[in-house]
């Protein structure tokens, strides 16, 4: 919280001294005192008015109290606005802070996305009317026809189960890697468009599905298919291809990999994954209106979007995000899912591999955008 409000001060600090910007939140109080006083008037007016009705009986003076004076000292403020953690704030200096940038033309306490309130995210797809679901295909010329990799099926059978009978579904396939090029804007725009959903959900990775790719950039709010773009640390991305992909990067790229090697980049740290062994998905979700919200379901490989799904499904990701405010950027959710992958017998026509001890690592996190970048909110 003091990182936010050390912000504000800042931006209030730029044309005054430390001793005017306090002496100027000391006349926010007045102001504040003033505008309790009339209230308060005005409410024993009305309580005198009414027994003056009354039968009989005779008006009484209604005592009036007043909020207590409150002032923040200057070396209070100095130190908030260094960012410094641990700085107590009672009740009624942040309330003085908030009449002060009220006053002054700016957003109040109220406003700030810590301050804001909670909601959990998956309340959005539990009171969803209908859920659409974009799963990548793939032309395989021995059949001449689109195939989805069976891992995803898996997946989209398993999301389909967290959303319950109640809840009308439709799906999508998205042409992926089959035309020697990506999906085209327009045509994204156009088969999104078609979508009735208020909640929109995209299984696999950019590489296995070109949905996931317009999804997370409209997410992130940058453009799809930047080859080699650099994205701030904090934004998820696959290492494990040459894609053009805005979000996956070359295992040559990432500090430690080997160049065989895949890995999810999440907050500047790799979860190196194998075929056989440790295996990683991901769950990002966003709200993208005030009753809608996006999902992203995606792993290194087809176990790992597997696996990401079914945890999805148990329910067990219930992080809160801030209420839909217009914002070009909205606060993201990202889970990372691990899981082990073995095989029993090896058969190269049959991918037999299974997933177990599926579980999320750590806490799911939360990245806002602030000072030009994406940062875990409150640190």
């Amino acid at each position: 919280m003091n990182n936010t409000i050390a912000e504000l001060i800042k931006e209030h600090l730029k044309n005054s001294s430390w001793q005017a910007l306090a002496n100027n939140i000391a006349a926010a109080n007045r102001f504040r005192l003033e505008a309790y006083e009339n209230k308060q008037l005005t409410v024993a007016q009305s309580k005198q008015a009414k027994q003056e009705q009354g039968k009989g009986k005779k008006g009484q003076q209604t005592k009036k109290t007043k909020p207590p004076k409150i002032t923040l000292d200057r070396r209070k403020l100095q130190d908030l606005a260094k960012g410094k953690t641990n700085i107590p704030l009672t009740i009624y200096e942040m309330e003085l802070l908030d009449t002060y940038f009220i006053r002054n033309g700016g957003p109040g306490l109220a406003e700030l996305p810590v301050l804001r309130r909670q909601e959990d995210l998956f309340q959005v797809l539990g009171k969803a009317d209908r859920v659409s679901f974009f799963i990548g295909a793939r032309f395989v010329d021995s059949v001449k026809t689109e195939m989805i990799a069976r891992w995803d099926v898996s997946a989209l059978n398993a999301m389909r189960d967290r959303v319950g009978k109640d809840t009308a579904t439709e799906s999508y396939y998205v042409p992926t890697r089959n035309v020697g090029r990506p999906l085209e804007q327009k045509e994204w725009r156009s088969l999104r468009s078609q979508a009735t959903g208020n909640v929109i959900v995209s299984i696999a990775s950019p590489i296995a599905n070109a949905s996931t790719e317009y999804l997370l950039a409209e997410m992130f709010d940058i453009h799809a298919y930047r080859t080699r773009a650099v994205l701030p640390p904090v934004c998820f991305a696959h290492a494990n291809d040459d894609s053009p992909s805005a979000f996956v990067r070359e295992p040559v790229d990432v500090e430690g990999m080997n160049s065989d090697e895949a890995a999810l980049l999440v907050n500047g740290q790799p979860h190196v994954s194998n075929n056989e062994g440790a295996e990683y998905g991901v769950v990002i979700g966003q709200r993208t209106a005030p009753d809608h919200a996006a999902f992203v379901v995606a792993g290194n490989t087809g176990p790992g979007t597997m696996a990401a799904a079914e945890f999805f499904a148990t329910s067990q990701i219930n992080e809160t995000l801030p209420r839909y405010a217009n914002s070009d950027k909205q606060p993201i959710l990202v889970a990372i899912i691990s899981t082990d992958v073995s095989s029993a017998v090896t058969d190269r026509r049959i991918d037999n591999r299974t997933v177990a001890n599926t579980k999320m690592i750590g806490r799911s996190m939360v990245f806002e955008y602030s000072s030009r970048k994406w940062a875990v909110a409150g640190e």
